[in-house]
């Protein structure tokens, strides 16, 4: 491959795109997931008690 060829070539940068563009989704992701577990959390809590108090 001569490096004319190389530096034409856009191969590379279109599997960058998706790297970069699947990182940004799983960040994105992870992110809410962090910011939303407390409050579920807290309801999962409130489930779990009232679950607990019944009687059978």
């Amino acid at each position: 491959m001569s490096l004319r060829t190389f530096f034409n070539s856009e191969d590379g940068a279109v599997s960058i795109d998706y790297v970069v563009l699947t990182a940004a989704v799983v960040a994105i992701t992870v992110a809410f997931a962090v910011q939303f577990d407390d409050e579920t959390q807290a309801v999962e809590d409130s489930i779990g008690a009232a679950v607990l108090a019944q009687k059978i």
